[in-house]
């Protein structure tokens, strides 16, 4: 069996609107933790998150303050607000990755930087549930772990939880660059996703 990795936003959950509210959110809470105007936190963020991969480490690695920036970023993203921005290609996506999860057998995982709370309510707001798709064995959410991608902590408790999978059966898809190169110190295959619309095509490739 194949087990994929993969994240919400941007690869399972490719969302503009909701992707804007989270990238200004994450903005003001640099603001805030350094008592700075937005368009001054958006230079910073603009200029270090590229580099380190996660607006909360742009300020420390505490787990204090990753507790902190996913509350005040996604408590706000309830299940009827997310509702509101649903689009019939998010629908799609997850209809799709659901049937190969049933013709080929693919074990998906969740592999986020987001918390569980968020991922529960996106597909809630789809009218899912996130179990339909991922499996709950295994739940890899930065308030679960405690660290963020491309953290090489968060790697390696996710390949401890997974020691029991053959590598050349872990696949890891992601669209940061960054996560990817830290990725491939712990698994065989990572695969960077450029073209959110490749998914599809990549899970057939890998699994088929």
């Amino acid at each position: 069996m194949k087990y994929v990795l993969l994240d919400i936003d941007e690869v399972v959950f490719c969302n503009e609107v909701i992707a804007n509210i989270i990238n200004t959110s994450s903005i003001s809470y640099i603001a805030r933790r350094f008592g700075m105007d937005y368009l001054t936190a958006s230079d910073v963020s603009n200029h270090l998150l590229p580099n380190v991969g996660h607006t909360t480490k742009i300020i420390d690695h505490s787990i204090e303050t990753l507790q902190d920036f996913n509350h005040e970023v996604f408590a706000k993203l309830t299940i009827s607000e997310l509702a509101k921005h649903v689009t019939e290609d998010n629908h799609k996506t997850i209809k799709d990755l659901l049937q190969m999860k049933n013709t080929f057998g693919v074990e998906f995982v969740l592999c986020t930087n987001a918390p569980l709370m968020y991922c529960v309510r996106v597909f809630k707001a789809m009218q899912f549930s996130l179990f339909d798709l991922f499996s709950p064995k295994y739940i890899f959410t930065s308030d679960i772990i405690g660290c963020v991608k491309p953290d090489s902590n968060y790697f390696n408790y996710v390949e401890e939880e997974l020691s029991h999978v053959e590598k050349n059966n872990l696949i890891f898809i992601d669209t940061n660059i960054i996560h990817v190169k830290s990725a491939r110190k712990n698994f065989e295959n990572t695969i960077h996703l450029t073209n959110r619309n490749a998914l599809h095509d990549c899970v057939v490739f890998e699994c088929a």
